[in-house]
């Protein structure tokens, strides 16, 4: 195609886009009478569920359904996006975002009374869920870790990119490619989980383990997905029926383009000893300090 005919219809559908937003915005505005939801998310721990609970079970509105998914404020050219859909967050609607917590941005939150919802996993779960992801080729740079073991590419997610590379590079690696895949994957795990953490300290923020929400389908438990549910509806003023509870058990689970197992301690049977060690070189007290284990000694 023209770049200069690609750079019309992208502009178009950029404009477009932000109509739809807009329009939205204003319905809502006159009849949403719920909160505001602003839902962020480690990646690979559950996002697809809280957005199934909120736009099928709650009654909530995914705002700006045409535009990707809020990523990192990190990310290039984002920032100033970020800051106006949280502005314009209506009542009775959420913001689906894998946000790292920042200072600038919470400010937002607070001026226009949006409450957080923070989704976390067992960070070993995680690297998992994103090494297979990347070896199964769904992610856009599995071509650059073709011929790489799993446990090569766990030890990369373990790392980051910063870090030394277990993963071999590529000699047609081109830089820009190689930048884009660091934010994507947020550097190592102990940096990316610490940096979403910080949510837990701001009064407007729940937290929510992906090992609660999963029930007996993932591994987990019903009782405890039921309690997990009905958090999340007082946190977000909606009143829910037994009946309603009983469907939420039974349609939650799954579906979803980036969905896998969604199996809670899959790592156990992947790990070798070789991402044991390096896991615990490198994340610390981390597991502790999210609950997951009570010491290092796993």
């Amino acid at each position: 195609m023209n770049f200069k005919l690609k750079k019309i219809f992208q502009k178009r559908y950029y404009l477009i886009s932000w109509f739809k937003i807009l329009s939205q915005k204003l319905m809502l505005d006159i009849l949403g009478s719920g909160e505001k939801i602003l839902i962020t998310s480690i990646p690979k721990s559950g996002t697809h569920l809280l957005e199934k609970v909120f736009a099928e079970f709650l009654n909530y509105e995914k705002f700006g359904d045409g535009i990707n998914r809020l990523y990192s404020i990190n990310s290039e050219g984002r920032f100033s996006e970020t800051k106006k859909r949280l502005s314009w967050l209506p009542r009775s609607a959420f913001i689906s975002s894998h946000m790292f917590f920042d200072d600038e941005l919470y400010q937002v939150i607070i001026n226009k009374n949006i409450k957080v919802i923070l989704s976390v996993r067992d960070p070993r779960d995680l690297v998992l869920s994103a090494a297979n992801y990347i070896k199964e080729e769904a992610h856009p740079y599995s071509p650059h870790f073709r011929g790489t073991s799993l446990e090569e590419v766990i030890n990369q997610g373990i790392i980051g990119i910063d870090g030394p590379l277990y993963v071999h590079k590529p000699k047609k690696l081109k830089s820009p490619i190689f930048k884009d895949y660091k934010h994507n994957l947020q550097g190592g795990i102990f940096e990316t989980c610490q940096r979403f953490l910080r949510w837990e300290g701001v009064g407007q923020a729940l937290r929510i383990n992906f090992e609660d929400l999963v029930g007996s389908k993932g591994g987990g438990c019903d009782e405890k997905q039921k309690e997990t549910i009905l958090r999340i509806s007082e946190f977000c003023s909606v009143q829910l029926l037994d009946i309603d509870l009983d469907n939420i058990k039974n349609n939650l689970f799954g579906e979803s383009s980036t969905f896998r197992k969604g199996q809670i301690g899959s790592w156990k049977k992947v790990f070798t000893d070789e991402n044991i060690k390096i896991f615990k070189e490198c994340s610390g007290d981390l597991l502790v300090k999210m609950g997951y284990e009570l010491d290092n000694n796993w």
